[in-house]
Parts: C-alpha cells; structure tokens; sequence
C-alpha cells in the first residue's frame, strides 16, 4: 500500500488498472478503472461478495447519459435539483462492460459532488467504481479511522488528499424509478 496526496498519483493509479482507497462525496470508496474487470473481482474479493448492480461515480449529467440507455426527465430534474448525493439505478446501462451490469443490465450511477472525483472522472474520461470501503453485510465507515485495516492493507493506494478529515460522512441515498412512475428509495 502506497499513499498518495496529488489529484495525478490517482489518475495514473486508476489509468494503470490499480485499487485506491479514496475519499469520496459521500463516504470513503474502493475504486479502479471498471474496464480492468481483474480489479474490479479484486474488490469483490476484498469486500467479502458482489454488490449487484455496482455504484459507477460520473463527473457529470452529461457523462451520465453515455452510459445509461435512458434518463427519465423527471430524473433528470431531480438530478439538477438535488443538493445530496443521490445514487440512481437506471434500468439499461450501456457502453459498460457487462460483468459491471446488475443481473437485468441494470447500473447505478451517481454524479459525484466532489471536486477532485469530478475532475478524476473527467480526466479518465468515463466513470470509475465507487463501492465503500467496508466488508459487505458491515457498517459503513463514516471516516478513515473506522475502515478495517485489512482494506486498507490490500489496496494499491491510499488517496490522502484531504488532511486530518475525521468528520463522518454517509453513504448516498440510493433509488430507482419505480413502475409506477414514482422513485422507489433502496437506501435512504
């Protein structure tokens, strides 16, 4: 495990099919190129089991549309609206490798608030994973100090790019456009 502190240490990390650990809008994440599938099952492994479908982090409304088949407009309102991180399963992604797909071609995206993630995104050019850094089944970690640190251990990287940030975070609303028009909330 390396850490890091410059917004370049994580691109070139992510570029060169690594792990990082890095802090996110929401809470800390695993994350890596999804094209680098081997990565992506390493971070299935580290996290104990496959989230399904996965949480794809985008810089933008305008990146988001590349990979989904369609964003509803009352999606695409909420989305401009909302001030909180808010993860959406769209029914169809597309233009993803399959294995990062739920089982029904679902994908859920979420457009990251944060700066230095927007600008990641952007410099990749396309989406990078963004699942939490705990074992699933287990509580989130709301800050640095409560990853486990066998995670910590089997990553690439450790992205330090904020100082001393012990303030907890929570993970993004999650939800998906329900049959009957309305959202229907996964996590809240």
């Amino acid at each position: 495990m390396v850490q890091a502190y410059k917004m370049e240490d994580t691109i070139e990390a992510i570029k060169q099919g690594k792990i990082v650990l890095l802090p996110s809008d929401t809470v800390w994440i695993l994350s890596c190129d999804i094209n680098h599938l081997d990565k992506v099952q390493a971070i299935h492994t580290i996290r104990g089991g496959k989230e399904n479908p996965l949480i794809l982090i985008v810089s933008s409304l305008d990146m988001l549309k590349n990979y989904v088949e369609d964003v509803p407009p009352k999606i695409e309102t909420l989305l401009n609206l909302h001030t909180h991180p808010l993860t959406m399963i769209y029914e169809k992604g597309i233009n993803l490798p399959e294995e990062i797909l739920g089982e029904d071609g679902s994908v859920a995206i979420r457009i990251t608030f944060d700066p230095y993630l927007k600008s990641v995104c952007e410099q990749i050019g396309g989406p990078i994973l963004g699942l939490s850094a705990n074992k699933l089944g287990q509580k989130i970690p709301g800050n640095f100090g409560e990853i486990q640190s066998d995670i910590i251990q089997s990553v690439d990287k450790v992205m330090l790019v904020r100082q001393n940030e012990k303030k907890k975070k929570l993970p993004s609303v999650i939800a998906r456009m329900g049959s009957n028009g309305e959202l229907d909330f996964i996590r809240e």
